[in-house]
């Protein structure tokens, strides 16, 4: 797989959250604000929302990452896969025939390659959170 470089990355993300802001200027209808104090509640409003999105989408990778998740996971696995067995047997059933213990998934799970490298996502999401610290600041000081 090809690497993509961090400045991309960081790019890409920052265009997403561009993107979100600039959905969320327009519904607001920042053009029709009446004051300099309107303007800069939308402003705040419109950089929170993509800041709290990619916050918490690199959260929930980090949460994944260290196994909070797993129960979740298993339960959906063991309930669809045992939903749509066949006449010779459960998917979900091992080399012994019986269903894969919770111990034997964590385990196996954990020996898995987790996702890496997600970092620019919060970094990004600091940043929109911060131009969004400043635009509550320039609310409430006008």
């Amino acid at each position: 797989m090809k690497k993509i470089p961090e400045k991309r990355k960081y790019m890409i993300t920052a265009a997403i959250g561009l993107i979100i802001a600039v959905i969320s200027l327009l519904v607001r209808k920042v053009f029709a604000a009446a004051s300099a104090r309107d303007v800069f509640r939308i402003l705040a409003d419109a950089f929170t929302v993509p800041g709290g999105l990619l916050l918490a989408a690199g959260l929930g990778i980090w949460i994944l990452n260290q196994g909070g998740f797993d129960g979740l996971i298993y339960m959906t696995r063991v309930l669809f896969r045992t939903k749509t067995q066949g006449k010779e047997g459960s998917i979900s059933e091992n080399e012994e025939g019986r269903v894969e213990p919770y111990s034997e998934f964590i385990i196996k799970r954990h020996n898995e390659q987790q996702v890496t490298g997600y970092s620019f996502i919060i970094v990004t999401a600091v940043a929109f959170l911060v131009l969004s610290g400043i635009f509550i600041i320039l609310y409430f000081s006008v």
